[in-house]
């Protein structure tokens, strides 16, 4: 059975949107997506002009800069503590030497007090050992590796020991408060042995050099400016 058209008020037949499809359906939606791209159509074209304006920070380039400014913190901080070190050693002075060699380092420094030591002390007077701190040699954390900031001073004090070829001196190591005594012990004597070892390699005969790795830094030699307490230098004998 035919579907009549229903009768307008005004007597003209009116379609039906609502029943299957036909130009009012499309109709309705062509009006839908005319809409649609009017509110859409402005804001894609907001964003493609202002496209090369948006700031993009890469994750990596975020990540590198943070390690490098913390980096620089820690090189700001050790900077730090080598000046404080400094000031507290003083001025670098010149020290003469019997034979006529020459020394140079800091004035309140371990080289200063051993030159000291052996010139002035009287002979069998009650200073006749003396312990010198070796103020600027110290090794990589836990370990019996000299760290590359040791070499004047060992360089200094082979010097002096080699000016005064009848003294004796005992070296002592120490180490960093350990989870046993046999382990700091150990450590001690490690470094005893290695700044001994270099001494010699810049000529001092071993005969006047001993070791001992009895002392433990955390207590007995606690370090501080001017003071690196990885080892000490005993004169037993002038």
């Amino acid at each position: 059975m035919e579907t009549q058209p229903r009768p307008s008020r005004s007597g003209i037949p009116a379609q039906d949107l609502g029943t299957g499809p036909g130009m009012g359906h499309s109709a309705m939606r062509l009006l839908i997506l005319a809409i649609c791209g009017a509110i859409v159509m402005p804001w894609v074209s907001y964003r493609a002009l202002n496209f090369h304006n948006m700031s993009w920070t890469p994750v990596t380039s975020t990540a590198a800069s943070a390690a490098v400014n913390s980096a620089n913190v820690v090189g700001d901080a050790a900077k730090a503590v080598k000046d404080t070190a400094a000031v507290a050693l003083g001025t670098t002075s010149t020290v003469r030497l019997p034979n006529g060699t020459e020394v140079a380092a800091p004035a309140k420094g371990a080289e200063a007090a051993l030159a000291n030591f052996l010139t002035n002390s009287p002979e069998g007077s009650s200073a006749s050992s003396a312990s010198v701190d070796l103020d600027r040699v110290s090794f990589e954390n836990g370990s019996a590796k000299l760290q590359a900031s040791s070499d004047e001073q060992l360089k200094n004090i082979a010097t002096i020991l080699k000016a005064y070829p009848t003294s004796n001196v005992e070296i002592q190591g120490a180490a960093d408060q350990a989870q046993n005594a046999a382990a700091a012990a150990e450590l001690s004597t490690k470094r005893a042995q290695k700044i001994k070892q270099e001494l010699a390699a810049d000529g001092v005969p071993s005969a006047q050099m001993s070791v001992a790795g009895t002392r433990e830094r955390s207590n007995a030699m606690p370090a501080g400016p001017g003071k690196s307490g990885d080892a000490v230098l005993v004169v037993t004998k002038k």
